[in-house]
């Protein structure tokens, strides 16, 4: 799932799950994209210059 979120850090979840191969429920799956995906997003510019 990291390196999907590196390359595409917008990825949906379901499209991670069919390429990685997840046959479970997609709570987990969700709960953990949820995690990791901020340090994968660009930082918002308007943020960056700590307004």
């Amino acid at each position: 799932m990291r390196e999907l979120l590196k390359q595409t850090p917008t990825m949906p979840v379901m499209v991670i799950a069919e390429r990685i191969g997840w046959d479970r429920g997609l709570t987990i799956l969700r709960e953990r994209a949820r995690e990791l995906r901020p340090a994968y997003l660009p930082v918002d510019p308007g943020l960056a210059d700590g307004l």
